[in-house]
């Protein structure tokens, strides 16, 4: 028996490598397919009219994805998926922004997923807020709940007098990140670095580009220190695979690889239930690393509004139509809601109108579901949301490389997290298991029952 286990093990080590030396040789081709690519994109005016980040993973995404989907389909497993479970005790069970609270365990809850306070003032001095982060995390060490922590976004870094654009700062955030690890390791069992680069809202004032290289030099500092069972890794909305190609050469620093996935609720594209499948599968070809779907959901209200719906919301504001909004665009802003005005100054660029009208933000303008942004089979209602996790957490669990998954999110907040609207369905509104006044949703009893056949 021993001979065959012998030969068996060989034969996975001989085809493992084969496929790494594939990799190479398509790497090496799929670099300079994407610069091609990305010359086209730039010809075509209906792509080079898009948003910079959407743009820019157009060229990545056709070179690399395909190939590694299909790698995936190839690709042993390795002992680093085995090793991540056995670190942190078995599958991971977590909901996003889940308090430090008995409930949660008793919706057979294990994990929760929460942000971090920066952990030095300006003057270098350790901050009250970095004091508070850590009594918060021990809250949730105290009563059985582990945490992934994410580090603070490429903002905050630049606000704390660590701008990761200058070179002197590069030892600075390998000390500060070893610090962090120092100061978590006991308190929580999982740190992500930073929070879907790529995206601008988290990756402002950096380009993708050097906020991969702050996540870089995290998981350098992290790795100076002596972590134990934490397991650390990065995130990425669905694949973003130009962020993944700049990380790859710091695969050696990570236990896990995330995505976030949120299909036929902000978007009509991609709005295919099957695509969870391939997107974890495409990460996995392309790393070989455990996955972690670090966030996903259903929004449980909300509608696509009619061309009437939207004109009486810009009738709100002092103007008949989209034509006349987009005339006196400067003092349109001002008159929207303050946190909407701050994404937009921040976000917007050279042409905020285009931004407004024909970006995401187009979404808390209208506060609507996008038209066709629907998976099939699953209505945006209450009983949809509760549908969509009876049917995703053991059809996600099955996958023998994904290690874990957080339904977003715990509670409904009061309003939008983006635009800071309360009747604006996209953030933070309806993606809970509990609505905003603490009661129940049905989709807290369908992640309960889901959560507890799981036995991993």
């Amino acid at each position: 028996m021993q001979f065959f286990e012998k030969i068996w093990s060989g034969v996975l080590t001989a085809w493992s490598g084969l496929l790494q030396g594939l990799d190479t040789v398509h790497l090496f081709f799929a670099k300079g397919a994407a610069v091609l690519l990305a010359l086209v994109v730039t010809a075509i005016p209906q792509l080079n009219s898009l948003e910079g980040y959407i743009k820019d993973q157009i060229p990545a995404t056709i070179a690399y994805a395909p190939w590694f989907w299909l790698t995936s389909q190839l690709r042993p497993l390795n002992d680093d998926v085995e090793s991540a479970l056995e670190k942190v005790g078995g599958y991971i069970k977590g909901v996003a922004h889940a308090p430090a609270e008995q409930a949660v365990l008793d919706a057979n809850v294990e994990w929760t997923r929460h942000g971090m306070s920066f952990p030095y003032n300006i003057d270098g001095s350790v901050s009250d807020s970095w004091k508070e982060t850590k009594r918060w995390f021990a809250e949730y060490k105290a009563l059985g709940i582990k945490v992934l922590a994410i580090t603070p976004s490429p903002g905050y870094w630049v606000e704390a007098g660590v701008d990761p654009r200058l070179p002197e700062n590069e030892e600075r955030i390998r000390e500060i990140s070893a610090f962090i690890m120092t100061e978590l390791k006991d308190l929580v069992d999982g740190i992500q670095t930073c929070n879907e680069i790529g995206i601008p809202m988290f990756t402002s004032p950096l380009t993708t580009k050097e906020a991969c290289r702050l996540m870089a030099l995290q998981l350098e500092g992290f790795s100076r220190v002596d972590r134990g069972n934490v397991i650390v890794g990065y995130t990425t909305a669905i694949t973003q695979m130009d962020v993944q190609v700049q990380m790859r050469p710091y695969l050696q620093y990570v236990d896990w690889i995330g995505t976030d996935i949120h299909l036929g609720s902000h978007m009509a594209f991609g709005s295919n239930i099957e695509l969870f499948d391939v997107i974890i599968d495409i990460l996995w070809g392309f790393t070989g690393k455990p996955i972690i779907l670090t966030e996903y959901g259903y929004l449980s209200a909300g509608k696509t509004k009619t061309e009437e719906e939207k004109n009486e919301i810009l009738a709100g504001y002092g103007y008949k139509d989209e034509a006349d909004a987009r005339a006196h665009i400067d003092e349109f802003i001002t008159k929207l809601p303050e946190k909407m005005q701050d994404k937009i100054n921040r976000l917007g660029g050279d042409d905020k109108a285009n931004y407004i009208f024909n970006s995401d933000c187009a979404n808390h303008l209208w506060k609507e579901i996008p038209s066709g942004a629907m998976l099939p089979g699953y209505e945006h209602t209450l009983e949809g949301e509760a549908q969509f996790f009876a049917d995703m957490i053991p059809k996600l669990a099955e996958k023998p490389y994904l290690i874990g998954q957080f339904p977003y999110e715990w509670q409904d907040g009061e309003e939008c997290s983006w635009c800071g609207q309360a009747d604006c369905p996209i953030e933070a509104t309806n993606w809970g298991l509990i609505n905003a006044d603490g009661s129940a949703k049905p989709a807290l009893e369908a992640v309960k029952n889901g959560f507890a056949n799981i036995d991993r």
